[in-house]
């Protein structure tokens, strides 16, 4: 019996080495906008928000949304901003899909009288990504920010017609503006490799049940 104990205990050991673990993943870079060229002196006033949708590239869990702020509106070089607001995931494109994910975050920034650089400020998200799949991100600006703040967006100039450069969703319902933006995910083990292991722990098993026999005798 003894010897049958330590092939068991064998088969949990590979299991634990073998099996992905979604805490030790690694999230990648899904989806992004960092064209940056123009700004938006979005509003505090009730009722006022701003958001981006986008679509998935890749199935996972969705952990981290970042966005590009400025600061320096009202006032010339080096004015900061620091506040908090409502980080808001729907599912869909816009506000009127299922809420996802509601948080509270932490926004930061600094600039100079040019406005720049991107302050990107990133919070940690946890909501399932589907590839294909459209979301939208909401940020609703709480005590501390300032109004306006400044919301850092990109434009494609073509000869005085402006465009959005990211075509996976739209800025605020429109299509001219895209929001510095960047979203992140933890992909989602793949079915190959789950088959795989299980294919290795059913071989053990039944190795495990030859002995036992072998011991019975």
């Amino acid at each position: 019996m003894k010897k049958v104990r330590t092939t068991h205990a064998s088969i949990c050991f590979l299991c634990a080495c073998a099996l992905p673990s979604t805490a030790s993943a690694q999230q990648v870079l899904d989806q992004s906008q960092t064209r940056y060229n123009g700004g938006t002196s979005a509003r505090t006033l009730p009722g006022y928000h701003e958001w981006q949708s986008f679509t998935a590239g890749m199935t996972g869990t969705l952990s981290e949304v970042d966005m590009g702020f400025f600061a320096g509106i009202n006032a010339s070089g080096g004015t900061q901003m620091s506040g908090v607001g409502t980080l808001n995931i729907y599912a869909g494109n816009g506000t009127g899909g299922t809420l996802l994910q509601s948080e509270a975050v932490n926004v930061w920034a600094q600039s100079s009288a040019s406005y720049a650089p991107v302050c990107w400020n990133l919070w940690t998200t946890n909501v399932n990504s589907v590839a294909g799949q459209m979301y939208t991100f909401d940020f609703t600006p709480g005590a501390g920010i300032p109004d306006p703040y400044g919301v850092c967006v990109g434009t494609i100039d073509n000869g005085g017609v402006f465009t959005a450069p990211y075509t996976g969703g739209n800025y605020d319902g429109g299509t001219q503006f895209s929001m510095n933006f960047k979203t992140w995910v933890t992909p989602a083990p793949e079915p190959a490799s789950i088959l795989a292991i299980g294919g290795l722990v059913g071989g053990l098993v039944r190795r495990s049940g030859r002995r036992r026999s072998k011991v019975s005798r």
